[in-house]
């Protein structure tokens, strides 16, 4: 008896757990622009394929001029037309001024912040056209 009262109790906690799975999934879904489903780990970015341009124009004709990707795990707001671009960069600024996390955005800014062009090795360029300092 207490097994059964178990089992039933466990199925009942896996089935309301799967309810609010689905529930948020649905909710943060609606909230979003509309947009192909991204596969798991991917996300859309096999769909891109090797003329991302000519992706986004045949997926603007789908979804309209503002739509969703997921690349990997991070989603993307594609714009396209000139009143989706305008009302997000001239009207909205503020909300579109962030970029998103990447790991490739980290790895440039790092690169490149800091006056530092290139790879360490070539340091004696700088040195040897800076002009010397003077030690007081």
């Amino acid at each position: 008896m207490q097994d059964l009262l178990l089992l039933l109790l466990l199925l009942l906690l896996a089935f309301q757990a799967v309810k609010f799975l689905v529930f948020e999934w649905w909710r943060r879904r609606r909230l979003e622009p509309p947009g192909p489903f991204p596969w798991p780990l991917l996300g859309n970015a096999a769909q891109l394929g090797r003329a991302p341009h000519l992706a986004f124009g045949r997926l603007a004709a789908t979804y309209g001029s503002v739509f969703q990707l997921r690349l990997g795990r991070w989603p993307v707001v594609v714009l396209s037309g000139e009143r989706a671009i305008r009302e997000a960069l001239i009207r909205q600024g503020a909300a579109f001024a962030g970029r998103p996390p990447f790991p490739s955005f980290q790895l440039v800014s790092a690169v490149f912040s800091r006056g530092n062009y290139g790879l360490p090795v070539f340091s004696w360029k700088t040195s040897f056209h800076s002009p010397p300092s003077s030690q007081n």
